[in-house]
């Protein structure tokens, strides 16, 4: 052990020795946040959403390493001040090409927490009177990060205010601080392994395994030991459903949820002007495109030794997927059965329609196996530059027929091929709809296991706003239940299509207009529609949602296409140039190719 390094662990025993005790000092009485968890796990996402409420202060990564005395501090400021020419949102950068890297970079991260180099000079004379040692143990550190934030929320008036807490120690900042509350945010192991490689950190995948179990084992025991104090989110949850797992952790926190945290992308957040490494990420809305790549891009031997190392915290948390639907299945009471003579008699209704062949769906792909890369809808829109590459979504409007959709899935399976299946929720495979809510079919399930085990993106086929004219229903309500009801499943919801219902022909809309981004001038624009079902009427106001506070990234005629195959009808066309409201990944129509298939399965014989 070196001389350097053992004042440092000694005071982090005595520190733990004296939390057992109860004879930590309170650093604050003062009502906080913590944003715990690993690194690449959504943390900045979390804090920077929290900030964006006008009665928050949240800090990001104000938590220091080992600091000088704040008397030294002070000096250093000047130094940095005088590098930068005065101007604070530089000083840190400069100290660091000075030499002085870590206090560079804690001076780097007070500016990106909004606080002002006198705040900052005010805060260090304080901790210099309090202090006259260096900031070495977590108390310490925390005492500093704790003064500095909290002069910003002051300047405020914050009702909260606080930081990312990247230790797992909860319990010793509990003793320092017992009036926070602690929000840990975890990710599927996989997918911070990968974003750790991406970024080209230097842990090995053992060690971020290690430093995942700790953070989900702790954060677990913690909140079931303080539930009023401490809760864990998924990052996924936060990202597809962040109206839901938001409104949860606000029900904790001693503040109301405001509205403005859903923008958070466009707020006056200060860690959008702080030159993040981040930055250009957090001024996009919730985005599930990192959501599941790791199993999908790392080699099969990694993927097993993560799956491995961090099997029991992953059970605890959702992650375990093998087997998701049957579980489900055997534990769901109250779901709707469909007979055998039921099942038969759709059969036969359907027999009649048949017009085209699995010969024929062969011919129709044919051009393109060769020459395009054929993806679902959910990957191409996550696609940062489409460039000189052709490609090809395979779509398939599920409607009523859901036996033959999973034959064409098994025909596209075992030719390597993975299409995006899009399910109605107003088919009679569905489900009954009681009250406003779904018990969902055994046949539905079914159908979801199966299309999945075959690796096909599950899509949400929307008729919301027909049904919610026909029946009276809350349309945002019923949508956020089965997306939480997929999710539940393991299944990830990233896109609606629309259903093209004979109520939509009559009263002149289109589904996808429920929502704000889709609702645009060529049927009216944002409007009110209304409709007389027996003796009642009912009115929906149009665009007044956004898609993306739902997790969901696209609505599937957001898409331009070079070429889009449908038989919609019965009748197969071909179209051209077909319209789409967003590039996505295609910065000109000029470059590569992206075509389109869509498909009713009601239509084929497999």
């Amino acid at each position: 052990m070196s001389s350097e390094s053992s004042p440092s662990i000694i005071g982090r025993a005595s520190e733990r020795l004296r939390t057992a005790s109860g004879r930590n000092e309170i650093i604050t009485p003062d009502p906080m946040v913590l944003v715990g968890g690993m690194s690449r796990s959504g943390t900045t996402l979390l804090a920077t959403v929290l900030d964006s409420h006008p009665e928050i202060a949240c800090g990001a990564e104000l938590l220091p390493a080992e600091l000088p005395p704040p008397a030294e501090l002070l000096c250093l400021l000047d130094r940095a001040m005088e590098l930068a020419e005065g101007e604070f949102a530089n000083a840190g950068r400069a100290l660091r090409q000075d030499g002085d890297r870590p206090t560079g970079l804690f001076f780097t991260r007070c500016h990106r927490a909004g606080v002002a180099e006198g705040e900052v000079r005010d805060a260090l004379r304080e901790l210099a009177a309090e202090m006259p040692g260096a900031a070495m143990t977590l108390g310490e550190r925390l005492k500093v990060a704790c003064r500095i934030v909290r002069k910003r929320a002051l300047r405020e008036g914050a009702a909260l205010y606080g930081f990312k807490y990247a230790s797992a120690s909860l319990g010793v900042a509990l003793a320092y601080l017992p009036d926070a509350y602690f929000v840990g945010i975890i990710r599927d192991p996989l997918d911070v392994v990968l974003s750790h490689q991406k970024r080209g950190f230097e842990k090995t995948v053992a060690e971020v395994c290690a430093s995942w179990n700790a953070y989900a084992r702790k954060y677990r025991t913690f909140c079931e030991e303080r539930p009023e104090r401490a809760m864990t989110i998924r990052y996924e949850d936060l990202v597809r459903a962040p109206r839901r797992t938001l409104g949860q952790v606000f029900e904790m926190l001693p503040v109301s949820l405001h509205q403005r945290i859903f923008a958070f992308y466009e707020s006056d957040s200060p860690i959008h002007a702080g030159a993040h490494p981040n930055a250009e990420r957090l001024r996009m809305n919730f985005s599930t495109s990192g959501v599941g790549r790791g199993r999908e891009v790392l080699p099969v031997d990694i993927a097993q030794e993560i799956d491995a190392a961090c099997r029991v915290e992953m059970r605890h948390l959702g992650y375990d997927h093998r087997g998701w639907v049957k579980r489900v299945r055997a534990q769901s009471e109250d779901r709707v059965r469909i007979s055998k003579a039921e099942r038969f008699i759709q059969r036969q209704k359907f027999a009649s329609k048949r017009k085209f062949s699995a010969a024929d769906y062969e011919a129709l792909l044919a051009p393109y196996m060769e020459t395009h890369e054929i993806m679902p809808i959910g990957e191409y829109v996550r696609e940062a530059e489409v460039g000189d590459r052709k490609i090809l979504m395979i779509r398939h409007d599920v409607d009523h027929d859901p036996e033959t959709a999973v034959k064409i899935a098994e025909w596209e399976a075992a030719r390597g091929l993975r299409a995006t299946y899009c399910l109605l929720h107003t088919s009679w495979y569905y489900g009954r709809l009681e009250d406003g809510r779904y018990r969902h079919s055994d046949l539905l399930l079914e159908t979801v296991e199966r299309l999945c085990e075959l690796g096909h993106e599950i899509n949400f086929h929307n008729n919301l706003v027909a049904l919610t004219l026909r029946e009276g229903i809350d349309p945002v309500a019923l949508l956020e239940r089965e997306l939480a009801f997929f999710h539940r499943l393991g299944v990830p919801i990233s896109g609606t299509s629309t259903h093209g219902d004979a109520l939509c022909r009559e009263l002149g809309f289109r589904n996808w207009e429920l929502f704000q981004e889709c609702c645009d001038g060529r049927f009216g624009g944002p409007r009110t529609v209304s409709y007389r079902s027996g003796q009642a009427e009912v009115q929906l106001r149009l665009g007044e949602i956004s898609m993306f506070d739902y997790g969901l990234e696209y609505e599937a005629y957001d898409i331009a296409k070079d070429y889009y195959h449908t038989e919609s009808g019965g009748i197969m066309r071909l179209r051209e140039s077909t319209f789409g409201r967003r590039p996505f990944g295609r910065a000109s129509q000029d470059k590569g190719s992206v075509c389109g298939v869509l498909t009713h399965p009601i239509w084929w014989e497999f």
